[in-house]
């Protein structure tokens, strides 16, 4: 999307700033940002959102968990291990998705780490400090020391929207957007 953008509209400025969902919301409402990119659900009047990714999430596990030459597993099946997780904070709707099918497959995941970057999470996996569910596309990634599974019969999904204010997108550079 950026690239596009950029090719086809050279002379405006594109500025970015990696923030958190809660951070971008705000940013929205105060009118500081025109896009934000977003990991649904949250609550919030007044944006038109638009679907960029929609991906599976999957169970990142370190390559020697003696789940990981499976290629599918349930969460269930994962209910004793340790989970590292991004704080609820960051992104609450997508962690009580995650929350919320764990306790579906009969357990509440323990979470004994929190990092907030989804790549420390992946190497906090790698290093056995347990396990984790990411979005599919980390896969591409090819992380040394972490497994990653589809998990069966748990249609989770990890979404990434863009935002902006609805009526706001009247303005040229926005609207091309």
């Amino acid at each position: 999307i950026l690239r596009t953008f950029r090719l086809g509209y050279p002379g405006v400025d594109l500025v970015l700033d990696e923030s958190t969902t809660e951070q971008q919301l705000r940013a929205l409402a105060e009118d500081r940002i025109d896009v934000g990119f977003l990991r649904p659900p949250f609550e919030q009047r007044g944006l038109v959102c638009e679907t960029v990714v929609r991906e599976p999430v999957v169970a990142a596990l370190p390559d020697f968990h003696p789940l990981a030459k499976m290629q599918t597993i349930t969460l269930k099946q994962l209910a004793g291990d340790p989970f590292v997780s991004l704080p609820r904070r960051l992104i609450p709707g997508f962690h009580d998705q995650i929350a919320a099918a764990c306790r579906r497959a009969g357990f509440t995941p323990r979470v004994t780490q929190e990092a907030l970057q989804i790549q420390t999470i992946v190497s906090l996996v790698a290093a056995g400090m347990g396990v984790a569910l990411v979005p599919a596309s980390l896969r591409k990634g090819q992380r040394k020391g972490v497994r990653y599974l589809d998990i069966a019969g748990t249609p989770l999904t990890a979404e990434i929207v863009a935002a902006h204010r609805a009526g706001a997108g009247d303005s040229g550079p926005l609207r091309a957007f």
